[in-house]
């Protein structure tokens, strides 16, 4: 047949390009291979979509410019349903399948007659869009590669550069450390509960008392830094601020105001003066994954993940999820019938990896005392952070109210509810955890259980911050900020005399990361610790 001798190929570029648009908006937060299913999965789509209308139309022209235009209907339906969730139109909101459902119909309708009885000239509007695709795709290609080269890109951050490159400059403190003289160095566990706020946020913000918690904590030996805040208000900052046992400025001549590259948090986060200096006496570090790559510690000497299984065999991941949010096929999630709903709802679910990850992350630091020699421990627990999958006994959550809304987080009644489930969820579990690995260490470890930064608004820098030494330490104090944590366990375990910095607490924006606005505490009982 004359018609199959040409295929037009700009309909599978308008296919791959909602993939590859929603991958630069979120490319910070996901690796680049969660994209492959998507990908092949527009193809197919797309691919069904051409062989359909050519059988009908018998022209490869109008075959695929009917494809074109189906295809961008069906990947831009959830992305106008979810404006229209965070819009509100003459005081109204309009987010309601029965409304867009029907102005989607009529331009469906309106499209195909067009295309079938109006144009004449296929080769005109060919060359057209053969335009606009390539542009779309090469948008986003640009945009990835951009966050790839200033090292905002997730996938970026397993690519090592050298401190020189990255702008990073010599601690001016020298970190040496010596053995302990008679005893056995003990384990230290460094243990980050993302996001997870200080006592008076979480009643001020949740309602919710966290108190037994923190005092089976007491009973176990803990010191709680009541006044605690983090030094800044982002993960990738806090983490290596504190692994580094300095401010960022005195760390490297490029965090400055202007500058997004986040790169250089990544490399003083891997290659640690803490794992250094523990490394250099004898220790053996320990690391785990944590679904993040700028925080999973590849280059531990021991590096615990969860088997993993066939990439197409994998369960749904968030971004995948996401991307299928944005599809027409939302309208079958969320409008179909209650057992279409449910088998959808049970499929998409796209948090089964990260439930098991933490989960075998608890089960697995549980059972760190029976490797034998000191160890340092480093283990981020994704948890209070969201998603807000756990119920307080372990559950899985599947409810997409609490973790699939407009915008960042879920609407406020979900959002409360979520996180002190989670709170109460991680309590339950972390305190097992500390229980076993002090019932089987033959030598007190030292153990830190810390919020790398807190939830919201004011209260963002509140952490939890909670010290387990054999024998306390009269260098712990109310105020104690992340940046203090290992001169302290330096100064007292290893005989250091490292002078303690001033606790700073700094906000800053997201895309701009090192725009330092310092904050100051507002609590009135903390201020005067």
């Amino acid at each position: 047949m004359t018609y199959m001798k040409r295929i037009n190929l700009y309909p599978f570029f308008l296919a791959v390009w909602p993939v590859l648009a929603l991958y630069a908006t979120n490319s910070s937060q996901v690796s680049a291979w969660v994209i492959i299913r998507p990908f092949i999965l527009s193809l197919v789509f797309s691919t069904c979509f051409y062989a359909a209308c050519l059988r009908v139309t018998h022209n490869s022209h109008k075959a695929a410019l009917l494809t074109g235009f189906l295809t961008l209907l069906f990947f831009s339906y959830g992305h106008f349903y979810q404006f229209l969730s965070i819009s509100t139109i003459l005081g109204h909101n309009f987010a309601h399948h029965r409304v867009l459902i029907p102005i989607y119909f009529v331009f469906l309708i309106m499209g195909i007659w067009w295309i079938s009885a109006k144009i004449k000239d296929y080769a005109l509007y060919t060359h057209i869009m053969i335009g606009i695709s390539i542009a779309l795709v090469a948008s986003s290609v640009v945009q990835i590669i951009v966050s790839f080269t200033k090292g905002t890109n997730a996938s970026a951050s397993l690519v090592e550069r050298t401190p020189a490159d990255l702008g990073l400059k010599p601690n001016p403190e020298i970190f040496q450390i010596a053995s302990p003289a008679g005893r056995d160095k003990p384990d230290i566990y460094y243990i980050i509960l993302d996001m997870y706020t200080r006592s008076d946020a979480l009643k001020e913000d949740f309602l919710y008392d966290d108190q037994p918690f923190l005092e089976e904590l007491q009973h176990l030996g803990f010191y709680i830094a009541a006044c605690s805040r983090s030094n800044y208000a982002e993960t990738r900052l806090s983490l290596a601020s504190s692994l580094n046992m300095n401010y960022l400025e005195a760390l490297g001549e490029k965090f400055t105001p202007d500058n997004p590259d986040k790169s250089p948090l990544v490399y003083l986060i891997r290659h640690s003066q803490v794992m250094k200096q523990y490394q250099a006496i004898g220790y053996r570090t320990i690391a785990f994954q944590t679904g993040f790559p700028f925080s999973e510690l590849t280059n531990a000497d021991l590096y615990i993940a969860p088997p993993s299984e066939p990439l197409l065999l994998r369960e749904i991941q968030p971004f995948e999820d996401l991307f299928l949010q944005s599809t027409a096929l939302r309208i079958a999630a969320e409008v179909g019938p209650q057992p279409v709903k449910n088998s959808i709802d049970w499929i998409t679910f796209p948090y089964y990896d990260h439930a098991r990850r933490l989960q075998y992350n608890l089960e697995k630091l549980a059972e760190i005392p029976e490797i034998p020699g000191p160890k340092f421990v480093f283990a981020h627990l994704i948890s209070p952070h969201f998603p807000f999958i756990f119920t307080p006994d372990g559950s899985f959550l599947q409810d997409t109210r609490y973790y699939n809304q407009p915008g960042d987080h879920p609407a406020e009644e979900f959002f409360v509810d979520g996180y002190r489930d989670q709170v109460a969820f991680i309590n339950n579990r972390i305190l097992a955890v500390i229980k076993e690995i002090l019932a089987n260490s033959t030598t007190p470890p030292i153990i830190i259980i810390q919020g790398d930064h807190g939830v919201r608004d004011l209260n963002r820098l509140k952490i939890l911050n909670a010290y387990l030494f054999p024998g306390g330490s009269p260098q712990l104090y109310p105020r104690i900020s992340p940046v203090n944590t290992f001169r302290v366990i330096d100064n007292v375990v290893f005989g250091a005399n490292y002078p303690l910095l001033e606790d700073i607490s700094r906000q800053s924006d997201y895309v701009y990361p090192y725009r330092f606005e310092t904050m100051p505490e507002d609590s009135s009982q903390c201020k005067s610790q």
